[in-house]
């Protein structure tokens, strides 16, 4: 979610005194959880599809060496 969507959100906090700086920390720390999690998914389907892809190659034990 962007910043602008959270617009609401992030007046509530600031109404209720939380500074600016935590504010930040808080969308840091959620992009760098998503973007492990996001890159952890991305490899483990990039070893899921490559191994079905390869799975129904044709078998040309040739080419493959």
């Amino acid at each position: 979610m962007s910043i602008n969507d959270r617009i609401q959100e992030i007046g509530i906090l600031r109404s209720i005194g939380t500074e600016r700086a935590e504010i930040r920390r808080m969308f840091v720390y959620e992009a760098i959880i998503l973007g492990i999690i996001g890159a952890g998914l991305d490899g483990f389907m990039s070893l899921i599809i490559g191994y079905t892809v390869f799975l129904f190659l044709p078998k040309a034990e040739k080419f493959w060496r």
